[in-house]
């Protein structure tokens, strides 16, 4: 969902409120029609503030496995294709890329992908070399 329209969405249960309450409140003859105006006053307010919170409402945070990739593992095992690597205390499955090679224990790697909970990781000196 588009960030401004999440943000529209948010706000509906909060004008809604407002419209009913001064609507009952000015046809009970509790407050003047002219008050019907802070209706307005406080949308236009909700409107001025979007670019200040717009950040909130964002949906580009990046979660889970999606945190690893692009981080610096090392090999628990050979790697041909799979086995396991070391990144951040934790042991993760993972598949050599390009999958045809090998990767030996104890070598640093690059995360560069993720199938599911399988990271796919590249030793870093093929990084240099390309």
């Amino acid at each position: 969902m588009k960030t401004f329209l999440k943000y529209l969405v948010f706000q509906l249960p909060g004008w809604t409120l407002w419209f009913v309450v001064l609507f009952f409140l000015i046809s009970r003859d509790v407050l003047p029609l002219w008050s019907a105006w802070f209706f307005l006053l406080w949308v236009i307010k909700d409107f001025v503030l979007f670019p200040w919170v717009r950040a909130a409402y964002e949906n580009n945070a990046r979660t889970g496995i999606e945190k690893l990739i692009g981080l610096t593992a090392i090999t628990q095992e050979a790697l041909s294709p799979t086995g396991y690597v070391r990144i951040n205390g934790e042991l993760w499955r993972a598949e050599a890329y390009p999958r045809a090679g090998t990767i030996a224990q104890n070598t640093r790697v690059r995360v560069r992908d993720a199938h599911g909970l399988t990271l796919v990781v590249e030793s870093e000196a093929d990084e240099t070399e390309a």
